[in-house]
């Protein structure tokens, strides 16, 4: 009969697997074993007991990505190949079947071969499991894992455990940024990592914090980055040296408390120059692609975040973002080099400079705008020593140039809290160096600046018109100057600067300067331009704008645009400016002042354009007015409408003044102005006057500006010329009428004439004046002093009758002399004055101060006697140093010194300068010496080895105690001021023992 497969257990004689073909087999064989009954052959059966003939063959089998690895029916085929058994292998397994990470290597199996009778058979060997080769996609990094090889969950502790030690979990996070696959993601879990990581491929670094901005409070438990290495130079926490990196939700600390060195920052030991940094001090990548969010970066010697090109500077580099970190204590909070970022949403505190971009050539690639937005910063800190800066940037924005794409620094805070050390200087936002297609819009951004602010917003070498605004936004309390464009930047050097300021509230601290175009000494060829426009507001300060420098000017064009409450609206300083549509009310000295033949067009009627910048509304390009220039009253007193100091008259025609009836615009103004409101000419002659000569009556004015210095008014109307005639009628000799006949122009308005009466008559007598009292010595050996003094007399004709007398030197007796001096004129009109002459000694000693000895603690005494004109004076002097009253001293200043409780230190040589108005006696020199002080030494008792002693002598004088016990090697034992008793308990020394005294200087 033929096989018969099986699955049962044929050790089974009597087995019980009814049903089956076998459990037949069996119950007939025992029954024809029993029976003794003889079968033919052909029907009789036969049992197979053979094992099949195993070959093992060892492989290779490859780990999945995830570290897992099943054996496939092809691969146990693989390893049997070769085994056979005649009835046919039914079954073929392998123990263990199923690999993992952990296995990579040499591994022993088994392999189980059974046939269709249910013959079976083994064989152990070993096969190779190959690690995967392809880096895993994501990868975990907790500083709890163990470093043995095993199963890991993610964090460390979990329940799923579906990774592996070593493969795809790693306990620094420099491990698994070098076991992630490329573009692959790293997940940092909760804990501490002392380690200085080093990115070299594309990926993402996701902390626990991935998604959730630095600044929010409630984050989850931080992944904690600190440095291995102290290197506050060069060295980042995390160096990116690829393009396309990703870092989010980590916490960078640069302090690590075990690394001695490091630099102090703000009271904190720093170790690391960088929180992220693309490599390390020389040697930097080449990086774009970058983004950094979410991060929180504190302790820092240089940069929280900085991404520096500078090696790869005139190259392009974009896509590159820095979003929602916390940056904290440290210089600088981010800095970029020669790459466009977008750099939004970060809180910057607690630094020197809060953000900076650096140096770009480059046009961005289509599809990416630069910007900076919506970030915080807080400046508050001048630290480490060893980084000196002198200046404070909020927002730097530096060197843009040629091909550069235009930036945007929009809605971003700058806040100073903190006043500046002496010498260094706080700036909210600074663009510097700006010039080909490079431009920069700041707009919307607010700098609280506390009162300690120095400058809002600087400009420098900023080149062409328009290249730089500041647009709206606030720069609030600035404590020197709210926008600066300066002709030489104080660490970078000379260049032309230009900047637009439109809709920017500007608020000052007093003595503050709201817009400052400044062109600096020793920059002849630069010049500074700043365009105010549309709605500015400048108020709180010494000054709203402010012109300085024949090559700075400014367009301040607006529509009742407000500069008000400084102590000057506009001030021009020999520079340019063109003003219109201001409203320039209350300010405290005047709304527009003009200095050194400054240039002002503030309304011009002609169009002449006489500024040259042709920014205003009027013909060509000139100023159309429109300035309210009103509330500054017509008195001729501060606070003036203008006020030009200058030559060159100021130009403010059709500005509205509102002179009421019976008030002068002319009244409201100092010096020359071309002035008109209602187009209307009116002028009134200066006022009659009186002289004493004909030679004193006053030229006539030939200028508007004289015309008003004579006392003309001109009301409501503009002058551009000013001519007069004049006829004189004599009446008798001596006395003159003149009538001068004034002819005004206006440049706006028709002319207008007046008369001016003038009389002369000389009734005045000459104007004379004596010398003041004099006091003096007698000449030397002599008993009459020279005394030298100046009279003076004129006449306001010139027409004095001879000389007056005494003219200068006279020669007089000791005590009071009166001098009497009296002038004529040819009209016998006289003058007298008087004055007088004190003639006296000098001081003479009678009584010269007598040398003396004293005992140490006694009263000195020094006298002199002297003689003289009072007041006299004394002044004790010590070795030819004066004596100070004071303590043990007194009389310094008297006839009599007092040295109360002499010491030594008061043994010299004494004297006295007696003085008067004459001069100067000074005494002989009298020495004070002191007597040597002794002291009584004596013993008073002794009982039980202990002696006591007491010293007397001169009070307050200073003694040593020595012993010895062979008079010839002396210790001291004890010092102080006699009297004095003292204890000795060291006496009981065997032999004798000796004391003595010793006086101390």
């Amino acid at each position: 009969m033929g096989m018969i497969a099986f699955n049962t257990n044929r050790g089974d004689p009597f087995g019980h697997a009814s049903g089956s073909a076998l459990a037949s087999a069996w119950r007939f064989r025992c029954w024809l074993f029993i029976s003794c009954v003889f079968f033919p052959a052909e029907i009789g059966f036969a049992q197979d007991t053979t094992p099949p003939r195993l070959v093992f063959h060892s492989i290779s089998i490859q780990l999945d990505s995830a570290g897992h690895h099943t054996l496939t029916v092809g691969e146990i085929a693989r390893i049997a190949a070769g085994s056979s058994d005649p009835s046919g292998i039914t079954n073929a397994k392998v123990t263990p079947d199923t690999f993992s990470f952990c296995d990579a290597g040499t591994q022993t199996i088994t392999l189980s071969l059974t046939d269709a009778h249910n013959n079976a058979t083994n064989q152990t060997g070993a096969i190779s499991v190959l690690a995967p080769t392809a880096a895993p996609h994501e990868v975990y990094a907790d500083s709890t894992y163990p470093s043995a090889c095993g199963p890991a969950s993610f964090p460390n502790g979990g329940p799923d455990a579906s990774h592996f030690i070593g493969l795809d979990a790693f306990r620094t996070i420099q491990a698994a940024v070098d076991h992630v696959g490329q573009n692959g993601i790293v997940h940092v879990a909760a804990g501490s990592y002392v380690e200085n990581v080093v990115v070299t491929r594309p990926l993402c670094l996701l902390g626990p914090n991935a998604g959730t901005p630095g600044s929010v409070a409630n984050r989850r438990p931080e992944a904690m980055v600190i440095p291995q290495r102290s290197d506050p130079e060069n060295a980042s926490i995390i160096s990116v040296e690829s393009d396309d990196v990703v870092i989010d939700g980590l916490f960078l600390d640069g302090s690590n408390p075990s690394l001695t060195g490091g630099y102090n920052a703000n009271g904190v030991r720093v170790h690391a120059a960088a929180g992220i940094q693309n490599g390390t001090y020389p040697d930097l990548a080449d990086v774009e692609g970058m983004t950094i969010r979410n991060n929180i970066v504190a302790n820092i010697s240089y940069d929280g975040i900085c991404l520096d090109r500078y090696q790869y500077f005139g190259t392009s580099s974009a896509w590159n973002y820095i979003r929602n970190n916390k940056l904290a204590n440290m210089w600088e909070g981010m800095l970029t080099y020669a790459l466009d970022s977008v750099i939004t949403g970060n809180v910057i505190s607690n630094v020197t400079h809060g953000l900076s971009v650096h140096c770009v050539t480059t046009s961005s690639p289509k599809g990416f705008i630069p910007l900076v937005s919506s970030n915080t910063l807080t400046i508050g800190q001048w630290w480490p020593v060893e980084i000196q800066a002198a200046r404070a940037p909020g927002i730097w924005i530096n060197y843009r140039r040629e091909r550069a794409s235009p930036i945007t620094v929009m809605g971003n805070v700058v806040n100073t809290p903190t006043a500046s050390p002496s010498l260094k200087t706080i700036i909210g936002l600074f663009a510097l160096t700006v010039d080909g297609n490079g431009t920069i819009d700041f707009t919307d951004n607010t700098v609280a600046g506390t009162g300690n602010c120095t400058v809002g917003f600087l400009a420098a070498s900023c080149w062409s018109n328009n290249a730089v605004r500041l647009l709206g936004g606030s720069l609030k309390n600035i404590h020197s100057t709210g926008v600066l464009a300066g002709t030489l930047d104080a660490k970078w050097g000379p260049g032309n600067s230009s900047v637009t300021i439109s809709n920017v509230e500007i608020s000052l601290s007093p003595g503050g300067v709201g817009v400052l175009a400044l062109q600096e000494p020793g920059t002849t060829l630069n010049s500074a331009f700043v365009n105010v426009t549309s709605n500015t507001s400048i108020h709180g300060g010494a000054c709203g704008v402010q012109v300085r420098g024949a090559n700075a000017s400014a367009s301040v064009v607006g529509t009742a645009q407000p500069i008000y409450a400084n102590d000057v609206g506009i001030y021009v300083d020999s520079g340019r400016a063109l003003v219109e549509g201001n409203l320039l009310t209350s300010n405290r000295f005047a709304a527009i002042v003009v200095e050194n033949n400054g240039v002002v067009d503030a309304g011009d009627c002609s169009g002449a354009n006489i500024t040259g910048l042709g920014s205003g509304n009027g013909l060509n390009g000139a100023s159309a007015g429109l300035n309210t220039l009103s509330g500054f009253g017509f008195d001729k007193l501060a606070p003036w409408a203008i006020h030009n100091s200058g030559g060159i008259p100021v130009l403010a025609d059709r500005n509205i003044f509102k002179a009421a009836e019976g008030e002068n615009i002319r009244d409201a103004i100092h010096g020359p102005v071309s002035f008109s409101e209602t187009g209307i000419l009116s002028v009134s002659a200066p006022p009659a006057m009186q002289v004493e000569c004909i030679g004193q009556v006053p030229v006539a004015a030939q200028t508007m500006e004289e015309f008003v210095a004579a006392g003309g008014v001109v009301t409501a109307g503009s002058v551009s010329r000013v001519s007069s005639s004049e006829t004189i009628v004599t009446n008798r000799p001596g006395h003159y009428t003149l009538t001068r006949c004034y002819t005004v122009e206006g440049g706006c308005s028709q002319a207008a004439s007046c008369n001016q009466i003038i009389t002369a008559r000389d009734d005045q007598g000459p104007t004379l004046h004596c010398s003041s009292n004099i006091v003096q010595g007698v000449d030397p050996g002599c008993d009459y002093a020279t005394v030298t003094f100046t009279n003076l007399a004129a006449d306001s004709c010139g027409e004095l009758a001879g000389p007056w007398v005494p003219v200068s030197t006279g020669r007089f007796p000791i005590g009071t002399n009166t001098v009497i001096v009296i002038a004529t004129d040819a009209a016998n009109n006289s003058a007298a004055c008087s004055f007088d002459v004190a003639v006296i000694r000098p001081p003479t000693i009678t009584e010269q101060p007598l040398a003396r000895t004293n005992n140490a603690g006694t009263t000195a005494t020094f006298k002199v006697a002297a003689t003289g004109t009072a007041p006299l004076s004394f002044r004790w002097k010590k070795n030819e140093v004066p004596v100070v009253d004071g303590g043990r001293i007194s009389g310094g200043s008297g006839a009599e010194l007092t040295l109360a409780a002499v010491t030594e230190s008061d043994a010299a040589d004494y004297s006295v300068d007696v003085s008067n108005l004459a001069g100067v006696a000074s005494s002989a020199k009298a020495r004070l010496s002191l007597v040597t002080p002794r002291g009584l030494l004596r013993v008073m008792d002794f009982s039980g080895g202990v002696v006591t002693l007491e010293l007397s002598g001169p009070v307050a004088c200073t003694f040593a105690i020595l012993t010895s016990t062979n008079l010839s090697d002396w210790a001291e034992l004890y010092t102080n001021t006699a009297p004095f008793t003292f204890t000795h308990t060291n006496a009981t020394a065997p032999g004798c023992r000796f004391y003595r005294a010793f006086h101390l200087p």
